[in-house]
């Protein structure tokens, strides 16, 4: 969605495929910020080798819900599992 917000970067490619990023104006404006929560992003919501062996024998030995199993995984491991990701992960 396109919108006059007054918010401006630039990215410049280097000879070594790196990026440079520079934040012309830090001013945003008619709009929501959206994924200012980083648990939006999977990447940021890792997964221990030993978590996800919990989690993919509990979809294999039960019929419990998504959200039971996300619910041990995160209470064993730490919450940071989303239903979505005990679907998406096996």
């Amino acid at each position: 969605m396109l919108c006059d917000c007054p918010w401006r970067v630039r990215f410049k490619k280097q000879l070594n495929g790196s990026w440079i990023l520079t934040q012309l104006v830090d001013q945003h404006e008619r709009h929501q910020l959206e994924g200012l929560n980083p648990l939006a992003y999977p990447e940021n919501r890792p997964m221990t080798p030993e978590a996800k062996e919990t989690m993919i024998s509990a979809l294999q030995v039960s019929s419990a819900p998504l959200s039971t199993i996300g619910s041990i995984v995160n209470t064993s491991y730490g919450p940071s599992l989303l239903d979505s990701d005990v679907y998406n992960r096996t």
